[in-house]
């Protein structure tokens, strides 16, 4: 089973704190904001680990997109 942080208002502040602080081995890391520039920028920072959402976490429809391309069939484990 992959590990992913997901990480919403990466595009700035603390979000992009957390990105760079994150040291457990992870597979994908989410970014998740409004900013689709500034996630880019940190796919291009960090590589390939990350996945840039450009998503409103406001927005019904976005929330919903992120859960369906994050389960994709699969099992959901989540950890507190």
């Amino acid at each position: 089973m992959k590990k992913i942080a997901i990480i919403t208002g990466a595009a700035g502040g603390i979000g992009q704190i957390f990105v760079r602080e994150l040291k457990e081995p992870l597979d994908e890391i989410w970014v998740i904001g409004r900013n689709g520039e500034r996630l880019h920028a940190l796919k291009k920072e960090f590589g390939e680990k990350i996945v840039p959402l450009c998503k409103d976490l406001t927005v019904e429809a976005d929330v919903l997109s992120i859960f369906f391309q994050g389960t994709n069939g699969r099992k959901i484990c989540r950890k507190n």
